[in-house]
């Protein structure tokens, strides 16, 4: 009896889909090995190992980054050794200009060799300039931020500084930026300390106003969001007011939301809001909802019941480059029509303000004048600062007429002088336990002064007028233009008023005072010493060729001081310097070491092996060659054998 078998229930149809199926599997498992044998690559598309292809993207994103990392380090050890020899030189010429000061402070040496010592001087000046633009494959050494233009650049006899305050950083590897380019300013001097009396410009508050503007002094701006509202005899009321631009977006979206009979508004000063309520009985709070602060911010936090008027706090506007002109001073304006005199070294400007419109107007109308000045906000926003951009060369800044200068906080002689920062730093020095200075009045009458107890300009004018041997009718005050100046109203007795030192005390004179008005002249008004002037090398360099010309003993030894200082400065920096070049020297061979670990990685995860593909692909071939076999044995089976 004949057993029939599996196979034979097994239809023709079906054996050759699964033979041709087999078969394609094997082709397509060739074609495969083959694309990774033509690649080299053990992937082909990211769907076939989405854990594989995620590692060889951030391994392939990490060597980009590297190789990155590779060209900053060769540029910085170039750019660094480029710093290094011209900071070299730097110190070398400061170091001639030191020697010339020590020469030249000797009394024995005549005032022909001084002047020759001065040209020698101007040349070193030159040297240093160039050192200053130098650069290393098109980008300046020393010019911080900025970029654009020489550095340094002479400016009628003095060295102007064009060049930007911050450093320039640059990645020489993950996580770590190194100080590259350098600051200019402070390595030679740059810019002076700013020029302000401090003075609040107070803006008021108008629905322009931006509430990121708010708070200026203290510099936070309003965190908006929702508050609280009650007055006590409706419910209260939660309003949003995040996403609110201006002041006046705040009140609206208050008023919108508020309770039945209360609004708000800029109260009448302009420096806050004020919250009322016309309901009777009303009593307004006005609370934080949630961790927000806006109604701190706002100035109109109540916890407690204010009645029917809650009058919100002092919110400070700053003082921005939007900000109108008619709204300083807390509304009532400035000294437009007058304007202002800036006088740097030999240039002069009167600064025109008739036009402006706003604190930006003010800025620019300063910043376009020619002068070697820079006019900005100062950095709290309550006013506007002024900085001195060329070495060797003293910024005075009076009134043209008016009170301009003084309403905007710009005046460089005022009563809240540092009589330490006058004379260019060199200070005021009295002698001590004695009196410093004489005046004598057009009547005969004098007035010895002591000026020991002095700080400021404001204290010597507090002393002059409170003496004991002034009868009233002198007054001492800030000069219009600049300098102090003594009114005299004493009767005409064909005395000179005039000012003489006491002592040998040396105040007087630097006080700007030691002088005469010839009778019957009644005002006397001395020199603006206030002058501000940059600190560093070439305001040094050029205060001391100044010297030589003039044979100013004392100011020689002074700025030979000031040039030793500068040397080890530079050596100072010059190390610092030196330091960040051999750590990039160093991470060469990190960079290499890391490339070639990277690489390795990527090499295992994404690389094929190729004896193994070769290996695999001639088992598939093998594999491939047998089904074909097969199925030409089985698809030529016909029926009988089935029987």
């Amino acid at each position: 009896m004949a057993v029939s078998t599996t196979n034979g229930r097994v239809g023709t149809m079906r054996m050759s889909e699964l033979t041709l199926a087999s078969i394609q599997r094997t082709q397509v498992a060739m074609a495969k090995v083959q694309a990774q044998l033509a690649s080299g690559n053990r992937y082909q598309l990211p769907s076939e190992s989405p854990i594989a292809s995620g590692r060889i993207l951030d391994l392939t994103s990490l060597l980009s980054r590297l190789g990155q990392y590779q060209k900053n380090v060769d540029f910085a050890n170039g750019f660094l050794s480029t710093a290094d020899t011209a900071l070299g030189e730097a110190t070398d010429l400061v170091r001639q200009a030191n020697t010339l000061a020590l020469q030249s402070a000797d009394a024995t040496v005549s005032d022909a060799e001084r002047s020759s010592n001065a040209e020698l001087l101007d040349s070193i000046i030159d040297q240093l300039l160039r050192v200053a633009n130098r650069t290393y494959q098109g980008r300046y050494l020393f010019d911080g931020s900025a970029g654009a233009g020489d550095p340094f650049a002479d400016a009628s006899g003095a060295i102007q500084y064009n060049g930007g305050s911050d450093p320039v950083n640059m990645a020489l590897g993950e996580n770590w930026l190194v100080r590259l380019q350098l600051d200019g300013g402070s390595v030679f001097g740059g810019a002076s300390g700013d020029v302000t009396t401090g003075k609040d410009l107070d803006p008021i508050l108008t629905d322009d106003t931006l509430v990121a503007d708010l708070n200026g002094a203290a510099g936070r701006g309003v965190s908006l969001a929702a508050i609280r509202v009650s007055d006590g005899v409706n419910p209260a009321v939660d309003i949003d007011l995040s996403g609110a631009a201006t002041v006046g977006d705040v009140i609206d979206r208050f008023n919108d939301a508020a309770p039945a009979g209360m609004t708000m508004a800029i109260n009448a000063a302009g420096n806050g809001l004020t919250l009322t309520s016309s309901q009777s009985g009303a009593d307004i709070t006005v609370i934080e909802q949630g961790s927000g602060s806006a109604a701190r911010d706002l100035g109109i936090y109540s916890k407690t019941g204010a009645g029917a008027t809650l009058a919100g706090g002092d919110v400070d506007p700053q003082v921005t480059g939007r900000t109108a002109w008619d709204s300083l001073n807390a509304g009532t304006g400035l000294d437009r029509a007058s304007g202002l005199v800036i006088t740097n070294g030999t240039d002069s400007a009167a600064i025109d303000l008739s036009s402006a419109e706003t604190v930006q107007d003010i800025l620019n109308a300063i910043n376009q004048a020619g002068v070697g000045v820079r006019a900005s906000i100062r950095v709290n926003g309550g006013g506007i600062s002024l900085v001195n951009l060329r070495a060797g060369s003293v910024l005075n800044v009076a009134e043209n007429g008016g009170t301009t200068a003084d309403d905007l906080g710009l005046r460089t002689f005022h009563q809240n002088v540092l009589l330490a920062d006058l004379n260019g730093g060199s200070g005021v020095h009295t002698v001590g336990g004695f009196d410093d200075l004489r005046i004598t009045q057009r009547d005969g009458t004098t007035i010895d002064v002591n000026l020991d107890s002095a700080r400021t300009i404001g204290d010597v004018i507090d002393l002059i007028n409170g003496d004991d041997e002034n009868g009233g009718d002198l007054l001492a005050r800030v000069g219009a233009d600049g300098g102090l100046e003594l009114v005299d109203s004493s009767t005409d007795g064909g005395f000179d008023l005039s000012v003489s030192a006491l002592n040998l005390s040396a105040a007087p004179g630097e006080l700007g005072l030691v002088q005469s008005v010839a009778n019957p002249g009644a005002t006397l008004t001395g020199d603006d010493v206030s002058g501000v002037r940059t600190d560093g090398i070439f305001s040094h360099l050029v205060g001391l060729r100044d010297a030589l010309r003039s044979g100013d003993l004392g100011a020689i030894s002074l700025y030979a001081d000031r040039l030793q200082s500068d040397v080890d400065n530079l050596v100072e920096i010059r190390g610092r310097t030196g330091a960040v070049a051999s750590q990039a020297q160093q991470q060469v061979d990190h960079l290499d070491t890391q490339t070639l670990d990277t690489q390795t990685l990527l090499s295992q995860v994404r690389d094929m092996d190729f004896t193994e593909a070769v290996i695999l692909f001639q088992q598939l071939q093998t594999q491939y060659q047998a089904g074909l076999a097969a199925a030409a044995r089985v698809l030529n089976l016909s029926l009988l054998d089935y029987l």
